[in-house]
């Protein structure tokens, strides 16, 4: 929240945040969509997304920006969030804007710990975006999701768990699931 703040202060000038200011192009979009999605009627599914932020690199164009965090420079893009800048620049042309399949992230390092506070290293990477990529993973998606429950792996942690649930155990879940929140568009 202290990050979003900092930004929208700027959101609207022909400036972008000094955090930033040399390290990306243009300026912040006049205002970030709260959801964005696309839907795909032939399969009944719906591809959701939620961005940090929204770049206008230049005049007629927007490209996401994501805040991460990390202990270290990041040497490369994790194929994770190369599918998430993927993604969003696909519900982003669904949803009427142009990009330069170009996106961004923005990683906040601790750096210095002086007078009991922390100083951040800024690292500025730029992703090259595929939209066919995320639309050929969402499609995947929808297919596996429609089909018969694929079998058991005895080397995957959830379906260790989820064996050992429908046997009886107790054991809690690898990871903890959120629950959605109630203004998710779908």
């Amino acid at each position: 929240l202290v990050i979003k703040a900092y930004f929208d202060s700027y959101r609207g000038k022909d400036e972008l945040p000094p955090l930033v200011a040399g390290k990306i192009p243009g300026r912040l979009y006049k205002e970030v969509p709260p959801w964005l999605v696309m839907g795909d009627p032939a399969t009944s599914t719906k591809l959701v997304g939620k961005l940090d932020e929204l770049l206008e690199p230049e005049p007629g164009l927007v490209a996401p920006i994501d805040h991460k965090s990390r202990g270290k420079r990041a040497e490369d893009i994790h194929k994770a969030y190369q599918l998430q800048m993927d993604v969003y620049d696909l519900l982003l042309g669904a949803s009427g804007f142009t990009t330069p399949h170009q996106a961004w992230l923005i990683y906040y390092i601790p750096d210095v710990l002086k007078d009991e506070r922390f100083t951040f290293a800024v690292d500025v990477k730029e992703v090259a975006t595929d939209p066919e990529r995320a639309k050929q993973v969402f499609q995947s998606a929808a297919k596996v999701a429609r089909g018969p429950e694929p079998e058991s792996n005895s080397e995957c942690p959830f379906c260790k768990w989820f064996d050992a649930r429908t046997k009886g155990a107790t054991s809690p879940a690898p990871t903890e699931m959120k629950p959605v929140p109630e203004d998710v568009p779908f």
